[in-house]
């Protein structure tokens, strides 16, 4: 499916940012693995969004079975995955590298839509997370960089 398609940068990536969110975590905003009723989240400002990657499927994350190894879609960074926002902190069934909170890894949350483009097949019921290689874009020309960025995973919104 051509297009490009929206994503959520990790806050703390590092080759790529949905920029720093001014919050800390705090264990009391959890109500088990979901943030306590009310919960807002942190603020997240938006200075990288517009920010473009090609995104290409490496295969399900943990060498999970998925269709469309190979694919690739362009997502552009519209908003912030913030590891400092309880809808992430709070999962602790989940480990970090799986919900944006492993400094050491460059995680999107893509829209379900890319998901589909990527794999073939729509994300629920079971559907594994993915291993993605990335590389930037330019928002206007989408002409390739120089620099491929390392393998690493990707997170449905």
């Amino acid at each position: 499916m051509p297009g490009t398609y929206g994503a959520a940068a990790s806050s703390i990536s590092p080759d790529i940012s949905g920029g720093a969110c001014y919050a800390q975590i705090d264990f009391g905003l959890c109500s088990g693995q979901s943030p306590v009723p009310g919960y807002e989240g942190p603020a997240c400002p938006t200075s990288n969004c517009g920010l473009c990657y090609q995104v290409v499927n490496n295969g399900g994350y943990g060498g999970s079975p998925v269709g469309g190894i190979g694919s690739s879609v362009i997502v552009q960074i519209i908003d912030s995955c913030p590891t400092e926002s309880a809808w992430n902190f709070c999962k602790t069934d989940i480990p970090a590298n799986e919900r944006c909170g492993d400094s050491g890894t460059n995680q999107l949350d893509i829209d379900q839509s890319a998901y589909l483009a990527l794999t073939g097949t729509g994300f629920g019921g079971g559907m594994p997370n993915l291993e993605i290689g990335i590389s930037h874009r330019s928002a206007s020309s989408m002409v390739r960089l120089q620099a491929v960025l390392q393998q690493e995973e990707i997170y449905i919104l």
